[in-house]
């Protein structure tokens, strides 16, 4: 009987909990977006134009805006 109790408890502690999967994400209001989507890391900063760099899962990002040129673009 202890056998079975034994191997249960070993393979429910190998076994990831799934709330590790989910999305914790904040953006500040800076434009500095940190957090956790799945299992990525996500480190970004947005300027009031739009444009976007950072590290996204190990991988880096930079978008731009399409606010060209300058005068077209409104500032929030």
């Amino acid at each position: 009987m202890t056998r079975p109790i034994l191997a249960v408890l070993v393979l429910a502690i190998s076994i990831p909990p799934l709330y590790a999967q989910g999305t914790i994400v904040e953006t500040d209001r800076s434009g500095y977006t940190t957090g956790i989507d799945g299992n990525r890391t996500v480190n970004t900063y947005t300027d009031r134009y739009g444009n976007t760099t950072g590290w996204i899962g190990g991988k880096y990002i930079s978008r731009l805006s399409q606010c060209f040129p300058r005068d077209r673009c409104v500032p929030p």
